[in-house]
């Protein structure tokens, strides 16, 4: 769920796990380039503000990408 009008996307997408106070969750995250992707969307795949079709990284608002380059169309039209 996102709070922001634009979820997260990109063509590569991780799943890595991680302890967070104490228990092991698994997170998704970007690789390469982030795609904002209008909200609300379901999981799987959509199409971002560019027009790239991408993987959604389940969850992740397109306002707290980190650690990766943004789309430099997808920020015009975005925001961010």
């Amino acid at each position: 769920m996102t709070w922001s009008r634009y979820a997260a996307g990109a063509t590569e997408v991780v799943t890595a796990e991680t302890l967070c106070c104490g228990e092991a969750r698994t997170i998704s995250r970007p690789v390469g380039v982030a795609h904002a992707v209008p909200a609300p969307t379901s999981s799987g795949t959509g199409n971002a503000v560019c027009g790239e079709r991408v993987t959604l990284v389940g969850g992740l608002d397109w306002q707290m990408v980190w650690g990766v380059t943004r789309c430099p169309r997808c920020r015009q039209l975005a925001g961010g």
